[in-house]
């Protein structure tokens, strides 16, 4: 059976799409592409057939408009028995694909009328007009689709009232990948670490703004910036001088990040998209044994704090977040016990073996 996932925006090495998903279904044996515009060309690896429709060249008007028809057209070439959507522009091409008669799924990754709230580039009073939009558009689109698939139960709760056949895949991450074999925390290593997207409402600020609470730290920030403007911004911050800025990273090298640093941070500002929201660095930084200093939402303080994982702190707050980071220096034996901890959780709930297994029988029941 031929499986295609498409996606204008992902990278061909997302860790959800291409090492999660589309591995665990080439390893039960069936035939699987990834379409991908990235400009790096065709490959194939894993038994993953990699199917590149060439990198955007103006922008975002031109990944809507150009990218969108290529991704369409490799997707007809394919003709596959099952296409598996993971970006909210690839929904018309999955609506044409349904009234070619083929099965499609949509995989919504984040809830995407909460995302337009903290979209930079949208004037104000396009937002308030394109939300509401968007929440009919996607509605409508649900219940035309085969499946969805959705990364958190919130999103899931939300897309059930249009589609029976709605599950939640939670991005839990592959035990085997990150984890510490060690299971031994480094307290005396002075290097913290951020992993992801950098903006403002994931508290780069606020993050670097911390270092100033906490003596002889360094910052391993992994990541690129959401924007050139934002770039410039931060670099010109006093405490500059105190970060390692190591852009974006593959598997292996964010690995040796995690080694080398003592404490995983998580500083999400309280957007309606966030609050709800399960991110995969909570769980690499558990399997890779760091303590975790995490904003104090209620999803993430029943994981974090109920389960001695780490903790939890008001997000527009650098002292705090600071004196949380030298609590967990200056407490090595609690430090430890909350590196056990998290490994022990994702060994046991939060992983992707248990996650696949579900993907499979949504794959089968197709």
């Amino acid at each position: 059976m031929i499986v295609a996932h498409l996606t204008s925006v992902h990278s061909r090495s997302d860790t959800r799409i291409y090492y999660k998903m589309c591995i665990s279904l080439a390893k039960m044996g069936y035939d699987v592409y990834l379409v991908v515009a990235d400009g790096k060309r065709d490959e194939s690896k894993d038994k993953v057939k990699i199917l590149d429709v060439g990198l955007p060249k103006y922008g975002r008007l031109s990944r809507l408009m150009r990218t969108v028809r290529h991704v369409y057209k490799k997707a007809l070439d394919l003709d596959a028995d099952i296409y598996h959507l993971h970006d909210p522009e690839l929904i018309i091409v999955g609506l044409i694909l349904k009234k070619m008669g083929k099965k499609v799924i949509y995989d919504a990754h984040e809830d995407l009328p909460n995302q337009i709230d903290h979209k930079y580039y949208l004037p104000y009073l396009f937002k308030k007009i394109l939300k509401p939009s968007i929440k009919i558009y996607q509605s409508w689109s649900a219940k035309r689709f085969d499946t969805i698939i959705t990364s958190t139960s919130n999103i899931e709760e939300k897309f059930s009232k249009f589609n029976l056949n709605t599950y939640c895949i939670k991005n839990f991450p592959i035990v085997h990948e990150l984890k510490n074999k060690r299971n031994t925390l480094n307290i005396k290593k002075t290097e913290i670490c951020y992993i992801g997207a950098i903006s403002v409402e994931r508290g780069i600020y606020e993050i670097i703004q911390c270092l100033d609470f906490i003596p002889n730290v360094r910052l391993n920030l992994v990541g690129n910036f959401v924007s050139e403007k934002l770039k410039n911004e931060v670099k010109n911050l006093p405490q500059w001088s105190k970060i390692n800025e190591l852009g974006y990273l593959d598997r292996k090298q964010v690995k040796e990040i995690l080694e080398r640093s003592f404490v995983g941070l998580l500083i999400l500002h309280p957007y309606d998209s966030f609050l709800n929201s399960l991110p995969i660095k909570l769980f690499e930084y558990m399997i890779a044994g760091l303590p975790v200093i995490c904003s104090n939402f209620l999803p993430w303080e029943e994981i974090v704090k109920k389960n001695n994982i780490g903790l939890c702190v008001d997000p527009k707050d650098p002292q705090l977040i600071g004196r949380a980071i030298k609590h967990i220096m200056d407490n090595p034996r609690e430090a430890q016990q909350m590196s056990e901890n998290g490994i022990r959780y994702v060994e046991k709930y939060f992983n992707w073996t248990n996650e696949e297994k579900k993907l499979l029988n949504i794959y089968a029941s197709i």
